[in-house]
């Protein structure tokens, strides 16, 4: 198993990344340390 890690700066785009590169859909929001995945 592969492990990656999505390090960076709040509202940056991490989640938009993660999302397109995974196919999933992370929650987001428009303040710092809100993106939660969905389990």
């Amino acid at each position: 198993m592969i492990t990656v890690a999505v390090i960076g700066n709040p509202n940056v785009g991490k989640s938009l990344i993660f999302n397109n590169l995974t196919g999933g859909r992370a929650h987001v929001g428009n303040w710092p340390g809100k993106t939660v995945e969905k389990k």
